[in-house]
């Protein structure tokens, strides 16, 4: 009797070995999607996918969450098409509506624009329109309602950067730059300096740069002023590299300052990051 026991516990632990082994070898792993809310006033994260659901969160707009997927059918929500999807942000684990999210990597891979300034005015009809302040306009060539050629148009998902020259080409110190949410105007630097041209759109940032410098026989500088601008954010940022060098009257002198600062939408200082001299 004891030995039939001592069997028949034998085969049930096989069987339940077997049953855990075929469990862990069935199981998939999820690898969850980095998504950014796109949503004024933010995204609401519910129990359980549906929209009369209990209220567990609050996601603001411009964040980036952790997507498991989408489930149940596609519907509409606040004029949104999408379906629910399971998401994780910070600690809190729930649903919310796929048509106020974006896949990140599409924040990242910019599509080129046809460059036309009809565009442009189908956008901005008049300078009017955004307040456009002459005397604020640091600029010495200055872009009018009839003229301007568009240098820069590119599209990442909802959000869009257009750079216009006030002349036949682009010009780093007259260029004008706006960036669009949904063609709705969020940025411009046209009550200020130029920040300079676009060079990249990546991680939802836009970097703009300025770049001149001198030289004679005896010495020569070189200034480079870099800008970017968060669209998710909109926090701007700039940055001053200079460097010069005196080289005459058997001198061999070199001088450096690096100063890093975030920006009022105006242009003005707001925070010195760091100044090194």
């Amino acid at each position: 009797m004891t030995k039939l026991l001592t069997i028949l516990i034998g085969i049930t632990f096989l069987i339940n070995s077997c049953k855990e082994a075929n469990s862990k070898k069935d199981a998939v792993l999820i690898k969850p999607v980095k998504m950014v809310v796109n949503a004024n006033g933010g995204l609401r994260i519910r129990k359980s996918p549906d929209v009369n659901s209990e209220k567990i969160g609050l996601i603001p707009d411009g964040s980036i969450i952790d997507s498991y997927g989408e489930i149940l059918n596609e519907m509409t929500i606040d004029g949104k098409t999408g379906k629910w999807m399971k998401i994780k942000y910070l600690d809190i684990v729930g649903y919310s509506f796929s048509g106020f999210l974006i896949h990140e990597d599409k924040l990242s891979n910019p599509v080129e624009n046809e460059k036309t300034i009809d565009s442009f005015r189908k956008i901005i009809p008049s300078l009017e329109d955004i307040n456009y302040d002459y005397e604020k306009d640091k600029r010495s060539r200055k872009l009018t309602d009839y003229t301007g050629t568009v240098t820069f148009d590119s599209t990442i998902s909802i959000y869009r950067v257009i750079s216009i020259s006030p002349g036949d080409t682009e010009d780093e110190f007259n260029n004008y730059n706006f960036v669009f949410k949904n063609n709705k105007l969020i940025f411009s630097d046209m009550n200020m300096q130029s920040l300079g041209l676009p060079v990249s759109i990546e991680n939802h940032k836009v970097k703009f740069q300025r770049y001149f410098g001198c030289a004679t026989d005896c010495d020569e500088y070189v200034q480079t002023e870099n800008y970017e601008f968060d669209y998710l954010s909109l926090v701007l940022t700039g940055e001053t590299i200079y460097n010069s060098k005196y080289f005459c009257e058997n001198k061999n002198e070199s001088y450096s300052s690096h100063k890093k600062w975030i920006a009022n939408l105006d242009g003005t200082v707001k925070e010195i990051i760091f100044d090194k001299k």
